[in-house]
C-alpha cells in the first residue's frame, strides 16, 4: 500500500478514488437491492400460488368423495390453467381422470391423463399417469398405444406395478405366454406390484388356460 505523506494527500485520494468508482458501487447496490426485492416477490408469489392450489386440490378431493364430478372437473379446470406449475395440478388431473372413468368417458379420461403425465414429468404422479392411461387406452380399444406407453425406462420403483398392467393388457389381446412373462416379471421386480397375490392368480390363470388348450390340442390330434 502507498504511505501518504500527509493526511490531505489521502483526502485526496479519497475522493479521486470515489470519482472514478462511486458511480458503479452505487449500481452495484441499487442492482443488489432490486435482485433481492425482486427474489422476495417471486419467493412471495409462489408461495401464494402453492397456497391457492392446495386449497383448490383439497375442494377437487372433497368433489371427488361427494360425487360432485362437475365442481371437481371445474376445480381441476382451473388449476390446469392458472396453476400449471405446482404439484397439485397434475393430481387433480388424475381426480378429473377417475371421475371421467367412472362416468364411462374414456376420451376425457385419457386427455385427463395423458396431461398430467407429460406436465407432472419424471416424477411418482407422472408414473402413476402413465400407468393409468395405458389401462384407458386398452378399454377404449388401443391395447398397442397402451402397451407402447409401458414400453419407458422407468425407475425400478415402476417395475412391478407396470408389469402387472402389461401382463393385463397381454390377455386381454390374447398373447397369455407373453401375459404370463410379464405377470412373472411383476412378481420378480426389485419393488412388487401393489397386490402380489392378485397377479399370481392372474398369472395362475393365463398359465392354467395355456395348458387347458395345449391339452385340448393333444386330445384333438
Amino acid at each position: 500500500m502507498v504511505d501518504y505523506a500527509t493526511e490531505e494527500e489521502q483526502v485526496e485520494a479519497l475522493k479521486r478514488w470515489w470519482r472514478e468508482n462511486g458511480t458503479s458501487i452505487i449500481a452495484g447496490a441499487a442492482l443488489g437491492i432490486l435482485a433481492l426485492v425482486g427474489w422476495r416477490g417471486w419467493t412471495w408469489h409462489q408461495e401464494t400460488q402453492a397456497l391457492e392450489a392446495s386449497r383448490l386440490y383439497e375442494q377437487v378431493t372433497a368433489q371427488l368423495q361427494g360425487g360432485d364430478r362437475e365442481a371437481l372437473v371445474s376445480g381441476a379446470e382451473q388449476l390446469r390453467e392458472d396453476y400449471a406449475s405446482t404439484a397439485y395440478a397434475p393430481l387433480a388431473a388424475l381426480a378429473a381422470a377417475r371421475a371421467a372413468v367412472d362416468a364411462g368417458e374414456l376420451d376425457a379420461a385419457a386427455e385427463w391423463l395423458r396431461w398430467a403425465m407429460e406436465n407432472a414429468g419424471d416424477t411418482k404422479t407422472g408414473y402413476l399417469a402413465r400407468g393409468r392411461l395405458a389401462r384407458v387406452e386398452a378399454a377404449n380399444g388401443q391395447i398397442d398405444a397402451g402397451l407402447a406407453l409401458l414400453d419407458v425406462d422407468a425407475s425400478s420403483a415402476w417395475a412391478g406395478l407396470y408389469g402387472e398392467i402389461r401382463g393385463d393388457l397381454l390377455t386381454g389381446q390374447g398373447d397369455r405366454e407373453a401375459a404370463a412373462e410379464a405377470y412373472q416379471a411383476a412378481l420378480d421386480a426389485e419393488v412388487p406390484p401393489p397386490d402380489p397375490e392378485a397377479v399370481q392368480r392372474k398369472l395362475n390363470e393365463v398359465q392354467g388356460a395355456g395348458a387347458h388348450r395345449g391339452g385340448d390340442g393333444e386330445e384333438a390330434s
